[in-house]
């Protein structure tokens, strides 16, 4: 890939990012490939297969989405060519514009840096765990700085500049492929059941594929600052991944600070036991097969495909208990009224719309024994907000909303 096309779509993506509402109409490129992992996932990784049989059907799934995207990159990239050529380096930036994440990174983490400089650490925190798993409630100004740099570092590698070397390197079959293995690695590659074998081959994948940039992307950080070049090479094997230590050692010697220290999630230790795929339904079940000999507590999250959370909150269960996720908002994206549906109202609940810089714009008690509440949004502003409801037992619920 030689021509105009990678800096094309880099602007592209500076200028546009991908835009809400375009989001809210046709989802995003990635859905696709979480789709197929999603039916694949359904249908091989069974229980009752042995860990050989699933490291197997592993690498089948991953052969399936990877082929599959190859082969529709590559003929989009012949039609187009075919059809414009020779100038068809412009259409090819328009269908490697939605892979790249320049926009988003500054989208997600400027609004943490603004609260920061501004000393409201409730919005900073806030804004972190948006984007992070760990628990922001109790960090400091430091934790918060450490976490936001810890995960910019990481994304800058996986969003920009692993997606735009493959397009240089192999076109739109690269870049894509880049894309969907990424996919593959954020919704299979974890280490805890259900995962542990068949999504080892998704996992070794997603190394490979940022072996080159994962470097590529510590020697900009190192180049954007003049400096750091001591740390990264002394520091970037302190890591459990292959290639995240690269870019976060290069970005702690630029910034000349000290990164992966200790985090807390929900001031509780959680263990991985269950990845139940969206497949449109309004409910979902899990059964943990465990027996419980006391209270036990389950953090449940809802992650988008690019790896957002939309929501993330405590369930806390006795033995023979069942917990139900109920906060919903309807319709998405809003236009004028939108309905939220929610846990049935008690005294103390508290249900609030609040806009990307943590202003709250409403704030209303649902009467109780109500489990719907409308809201009137046609004053506010288009753009993303978030709902959260809560109770007087501090269990609270949180999602995204999208207001035309």
């Amino acid at each position: 890939m030689v021509d105009g096309a990678p800096l094309a779509a880099l602007a592209l993506d500076v200028a546009l990012g991908w835009p809400a509402c375009l989001h809210a109409r046709i989802g995003h490129p990635v859905a696709l490939f979480a789709g197929i992992i999603d039916r694949c996932t359904r249908r091989f990784n069974q229980p009752q297969h042995s860990e050989a049989v699933r490291r197997w059907l592993g690498a089948l799934t991953m052969a399936i989405v990877t082929s599959g995207t190859i082969a529709a990159a590559w003929a989009a990239g012949c039609f187009v060519r075919g059809w414009l050529s020779p100038a068809a380096w412009p259409a090819i930036a328009l269908l490697a514009w939605p892979a790249l994440a320049q926009r988003s990174l500054d989208e997600h983490y400027l609004p943490i840096i603004t609260a920061l400089e501004s000393g409201d650490l409730a919005v900073a925190r806030d804004r972190l765990g948006m984007i992070v798993g760990r628990d922001t409630g109790e960090l400091d100004t430091s934790g918060i700085a450490r976490a936001a740099i810890e995960s910019l570092a990481e994304s800058f590698c996986d969003g920009v500049v692993a997606p735009l070397f493959w397009f240089v390197a192999l076109g739109l079959p690269g870049l894509w492929a880049c894309k969907a293995i990424n996919t593959a690695d954020s919704l299979l590659g974890h280490k805890e059941e259900p995962f542990t074998d068949f999504g080892m081959v998704a996992a070794r994948a997603d190394d490979v594929m940022n072996l080159i940039p994962a470097r590529l992307s510590a020697i900009l950080i190192c180049l954007a600052d003049c400096g750091g070049w001591q740390v990264l090479w002394r520091d970037h094997g302190n890591h459990a991944s292959p290639n995240a230590g690269w870019p976060e050692a290069a970005m702690a010697g630029a910034l000349g600070v000290s990164l992966a220290g200790p985090a807390s999630y929900d001031g509780r230790s959680f263990s991985k036991i269950a990845f139940v795929p969206a497949t449109g339904q309004s409910r979902y079940s899990y059964v943990d097969t465990k027996p419980l000999d006391a209270t036990t507590y389950y953090r449940v999250k809802s992650v988008d495909v690019d790896g957002k959370f939309t929501y993330s909150t405590i369930a806390s269960l006795r033995k023979g208990g069942k917990s139900t996720i109920v906060l919903r908002a309807f319709p998405m994206p809003a236009i004028k009224d939108i309905t939220i549906q929610h846990a049935t109202a008690t005294k103390g609940s508290l249900l609030s719309i609040s806009s990307e810089d943590g202003r709250v714009i409403k704030s209303i008690v649902p009467a109780s024994g109500t489990q719907q509440t409308v809201i009137d949004l046609s004053s506010a502003k288009a753009g993303l907000y978030i709902i959260r409801y809560s109770n007087a037992n501090g269990e609270v619920e949180s999602l995204k909303l999208i207001k035309q």
